[in-house]
């Protein structure tokens, strides 16, 4: 199970236990005052972890199945998350419980999570059914709310008009504002306005599948992560372009076990999927499928820093090239499977990738699915790993 336990041997229990995620960790979010980050994981736990000591404080098991957001609020007293099981769910960090959990009418699986700069409004993508979901804090359910309607009056409030996955959403941070920009895989960035009688929203066209957005932190500007590894910036009071940055030769394409194509080749596949504007706006931090981490000057276009995560060569997609000595008739050697005596080897089901993770044949494969700027900047930025 990955935990470390720290045992008191005269009284026989332990004293400390620690257990990190036990599969990919898909998502993070530091807290506003950078003491605590929230993980989110396939493991279907979402954990709290002390930014000063590195120890997991809290571990929350509620949701069933892969968490695909966290966030915390803006007063940093409770955490939502989202989750392929349909649910989005908000936590109490002072009684450590989960006080509010969202639905929606028919199951989705959700895929992304934002919180406005007020906390009072959560939204949630969705994966298989294109829409966007939007539910009050204060009520507790589907936000039922219109604020032109008296207060008695109560209409469900579902937004859509994605023709594609819902890949990320995002909340303007500007206090009182209650924009919202959405990204979907059929090329599309819509700026909505959230509590909007009629969800009136602006489209643009994107030059590929959308993957990431951010806002600003003045909520002037959205930037945009393609699938072509492009990031693009937009104003978001004109919707023009404003600058774009051509990030696929800034992505390391390192060579898995089972590749058959050179990196050069394979780089043509790598996309950046998260991004984080620095506190100043004048910077953005992007990573995706690849072993490195950058950092863009937005203004001048340029990348400023490339941040290699691991150089561990027992992960996959860290080597550059592939030993030709290992390279035998039947393929890489890494790849040939120990035989006993006996020939007793498990043979896998048609397409699971997942194995053993006890083997030692086992290598995850180094990416980036999740990073942010530290808010209080006495912490440059945290990563979420394989």
């Amino acid at each position: 199970m990955g935990q470390l336990l720290v045992w008191e041997w005269q009284s026989e229990t332990y004293v400390m236990k620690q257990q990190g995620h036990f599969n990919t960790t898909s998502c993070l979010c530091y807290s506003p005052d950078s003491q605590f980050i929230a993980t989110g994981g396939e493991d279907c736990k979402v954990k709290l972890w002390n930014t000063s000591s590195g120890f997991c404080f809290v571990t929350f098991s509620e949701h069933t199945a892969s968490v695909t957001g966290v966030q915390f609020s803006h007063n940093g007293k409770f955490v939502i998350s989202t989750s392929l099981d349909g649910t989005v769910r908000a936590f109490d960090l002072t009684r450590y419980r989960n006080f509010r959990t969202f639905t929606s009418p028919r199951p989705v699986q959700f895929s992304c999570v934002a919180m406005d700069s007020s906390s009072e409004f959560v939204a949630a993508g969705g994966q298989d059914v294109f829409d966007i979901y939007l539910w009050s804090m204060k009520i507790g359910r589907l936000l039922e709310i219109i604020l032109k309607l008296i207060s008695s009056a109560y209409y469900t409030k579902v937004m859509s008009g994605h023709e594609g996955p819902v890949a990320s959403i995002a909340f303007n941070p500007t206090p009182a504002s209650t924009a919202l920009a959405s990204v979907s895989w059929d090329k599309t960035l819509k700026l909505w306005n959230a509590i909007e009688t009629g969800s009136q929203h602006e489209t643009i066209l994107l030059t590929s599948d959308g993957l990431a957005v951010a806002y600003r932190p003045d909520g002037e500007e959205v930037a945009v992560a393609t699938l072509d590894a492009q990031i693009s910036f937009f104003n978001v009071r004109t919707s023009n372009q404003t600058g774009i940055i051509e990030g696929r030769k800034d992505l390391d394409a390192g060579l898995s076990d089972t590749d058959l194509i050179s990196a050069k080749k394979n780089r043509e596949g790598l996309a950046f999927r998260s991004l984080c504007y620095s506190a100043d706006g004048q910077f953005i931090l992007a990573g995706g499928k690849s072993r490195s981490v950058c950092i863009y000057s937005i203004c001048n276009t340029l990348l400023l820093k490339k941040f290699q995560i691991t150089k561990n060569r027992s992960f996959d997609g860290v080597n550059d090239f592939i030993n030709r000595r290992k390279m035998t008739d039947f393929g890489n050697i890494d790849l040939v499977e120990e035989r006993e005596d006996i020939g007793d080897v498990s043979i896998s089901l048609p397409g699971v990738k997942k194995g053993d993770m006890a083997s030692r044949s086992f290598k995850p494969e180094v990416q980036v699915h999740c990073l942010q700027f530290s808010p209080a900047g006495w912490l440059l930025f945290c990563i979420c790993l394989f």
